[in-house]
């Protein structure tokens, strides 16, 4: 069983941004978006990059046509494999999920490959090699097929552990604060938040996902109207080339909208 340290949301931000820091000293500066992920940083890392049918490769099929199986890693063959569902060229809608799926896999080599191969070298484990790290949707929905739901409850909280770390580091990666702090100033000339002015127009998931002002609580936010936030989540996730919904959290955990 892998059994990963608890680390905080800040002390993963912190790993993300000293590769990206090496990243600009050994190679070139990131000025700004996008990371230059699937090509130049994956180089660094001395990664490889597949599309792959997943589902085909570890016989589990699509149910209604729809992808659960994301992306994986082989840590001692050094390689990504992303589905080829995910695939920007064919399919453009896609490129935020594409991505965000890269920065996924990257996070597991940098926080998890020593524990994973670590656990591989356990004396009952000598003769195997590591098995490939696989990402799918139903592991952060609580889903998975019964034989993994019906594992100990250590092994899956162990395992989710993995992936919420992963997607903390993936964020962090492909959106660095740096990077929004710089689109940010772009666009509005100071770091400023927002406050959203309409919330009662606010969809019930945005709702959730903004803080809303403590009562009594000085927050010096520019009054934005929901639509005019929604373009901005919009361009800024072009930029970045990540999905809406990952960049608006990633807004919200950088305290740069509230309602």
């Amino acid at each position: 069983m892998i059994d990963v340290p608890f680390l905080t949301e800040a002390q993963i931000e912190a790993k993300a941004d000293a590769l990206l820091a090496a990243f600009s000293r050994d190679r070139e500066p990131i000025l700004g978006p996008p990371v230059p992920l699937e090509d130049k940083f994956l180089y660094y890392l001395g990664l490889r990059l597949h599309m792959d049918d997943l589902h085909a490769r570890f016989g589990v099929p699509r149910i209604a046509g729809r992808t659960d199986i994301l992306a994986a890693l082989w840590i001692e063959d050094r390689e990504i494999r992303v589905d080829e569902s995910l695939d920007p060229e064919v399919n453009p809608e896609a490129e935020g999920r594409y991505y965000f799926s890269i920065g996924h896999e990257v996070g597991h080599w940098e926080l998890h490959r020593h524990h994973i191969l670590a656990t591989s070298a356990e004396p009952h484990l000598l003769m195997q090699s590591p098995s490939p790290v696989v990402c799918r949707i139903s592991d952060l929905n609580g889903g998975g097929s019964r034989k993994e739901r019906d594992g100990t409850r250590q092994q899956r909280d162990g395992r989710a552990r993995m992936e919420l770390q992963a997607n903390r580091f993936g964020a962090c990666l492909l959106m660095p604060g740096f990077l929004i702090e710089v689109a940010w100033q772009h666009r509005f000339n100071n770091l400023d938040p927002v406050l959203v002015k309409d919330r009662q127009s606010i969809a019930s998931e945005l709702r959730l996902l903004l803080p809303s002002a403590v009562p009594g609580h000085k927050v010096s936010a520019s009054p934005i109207a929901h639509r005019a936030l929604e373009a901005l989540i919009t361009d800024f996730a072009g930029e970045f080339r990540t999905s809406r919904r990952a960049m608006r959290i990633r807004l919200q955990k950088l305290g740069l909208i509230f309602s």
